[in-house]
């Protein structure tokens, strides 16, 4: 019962560890519902927390990218986009945004 508890009581601490990677993945999830529900507001200020542990996610900066543009922040926007390009050329979605801008 003590190992229970203690599991228990521990959990929270885990979650919010120095090494951050599951805290930054509830982020991402809660960004990404944000950016589907078309919150682009509360969407960018999250991924603007925590676009720099996940530099290489295209699908990240690509969803970046477009919260800020959607929210006026137009410089963060084409940065966000260009990284995407240098990730994925190919990314058509991408190439239309980068075009918006």
């Amino acid at each position: 019962m003590k190992t229970f508890l203690f599991l228990i009581l521990m959990f929270p601490l885990y979650l919010f560890s120095n090494d951050g990677s599951i805290n930054v993945d509830l982020q991402y999830k809660e960004a990404v519902k944000s950016y589907k529900e078309k919150d682009f507001k509360n969407s960018y200020e999250i991924f603007s927390k925590i676009y720099l542990s996940k530099l290489s996610d295209v699908n990240l900066n690509f969803y970046f990218g477009r919260s800020a543009f959607e929210t006026g922040n137009y410089e963060a926007a084409l940065a966000a986009f260009e990284r995407v390009e240098m990730l994925d050329s190919t990314n058509i979605n991408n190439k239309l945004q980068m075009g918006l801008n």
